[in-house]
């Protein structure tokens, strides 16, 4: 019976909002109940406190706290939160014209007919719409948070032309790279910069004349970024593909005015293949003077044997 309470208690709203209402209204009619309720709550609370002197009490009540990342978003502020900082938003407890331009239902799962018959989403925290405590006090208030996405505080959708580009191709159409030196923290498996942050312009224009044009769309460069060109060492050493770049710098030519005087050099595939005829043609004239001398040194060798 206690399990059955439990579960129609955790599945069916109506039942658990009216158990809730009866259990507020007796807490203050019933002076016994009431008190009884107030024991039970210290009680817990110090055997809670005799617990966590355990070291065992200690790393489970923390692993039960990282169990769940910041999987919640705020329907308001549109952060990724723990569970711990955001409650259920109920659009009827705050002022319909607010709800109307503070709340999005944008990240909300609504199954339709391409979702499978057992959705993950559909028994996950999307299948809600949550806010956090900031934002539900200011709402509560009839005032709009300052985090709010519609102070246009809302992030971009990033292209397909900058989204497929991995960090060293990013690198190369920047115009400025920062280098920094991240370190993990003591505590916490954090990570953090240590020491100052440097940050290198870089000319673009010289990337753009200097990078190889591969005939075939399959084939990638290998390319290292150093601090500086004397430097041994390099930073990052990974392959890329010059398509991918192109697209990029395209995209930023039409999109960001910083870029509009950048051309790409059209002309240094045929350049390089002049280069590489001459060298043929060099390589070729060097091994048949070659041969011819080789043959001439045997013709002289068999004269002296």
């Amino acid at each position: 019976m206690m399990k059955k309470g439990k579960t129609k208690y955790k599945d069916n709203e109506i039942y658990r909002n009216n158990m809730i209402v009866n259990g507020k209204q007796k807490y203050e009619d019933n002076e016994i109940y009431r008190k009884n309720m107030i024991e039970k709550v210290q009680e817990k609370r110090s055997l809670f406190k005799v617990a966590k002197s355990h070291i065992d009490v200690v790393v489970q009540t923390f692993k039960d706290a990282i169990k769940k990342g910041p999987e919640y978003v705020c329907a308001c502020c549109l952060r990724l939160l723990f569970q711990n900082q955001v409650l259920e938003c109920k659009c009827e407890n705050y002022d319909k014209q607010l709800i109307q331009k503070c709340v999005t239902e944008k990240y909300v799962h609504k199954c339709s007919s391409e979702c499978e018959s057992n959705c993950l989403l559909a028994v996950s925290c999307r299948n809600k719409l949550w806010i956090c405590y900031t934002c539900h006090r200011k709402l509560h208030r009839g005032l709009t948070p300052p985090e709010s996405f519609c102070n246009n505080l809302q992030l971009e959708t990033v292209p397909d032309e900058l989204c497929n580009l991995n960090k060293l191709e990013s690198h190369l159409i920047a115009l400025n790279i920062p280098f920094q030196k991240i370190m993990n923290l003591p505590k916490g498996n954090q990570a953090g910069i240590i020491g100052p942050v440097v940050l290198v312009p870089s000319d673009v224009k010289v990337v753009t004349n200097t990078l190889p044009r591969p005939v075939d769309d399959n084939l990638l460069v290998k390319v290292k970024l150093k601090r500086k060109l004397e430097y041994k060492g390099y930073v990052q050493y990974e392959f890329v593909d010059i398509k991918h770049v192109e697209k990029a710098f395209n995209y930023l030519r039409k999109h960001n005015k910083w870029y509009a005087n950048i051309e790409l050099n059209s002309q240094w595939m045929d350049t390089n293949n002049e280069q590489n005829e001459l060298f043929d043609v060099v390589n070729d004239s060097a091994n048949d003077s070659k041969n011819e001398s080789d043959k001439k040194t045997d013709t002289m060798l068999r004269k002296v044997i």
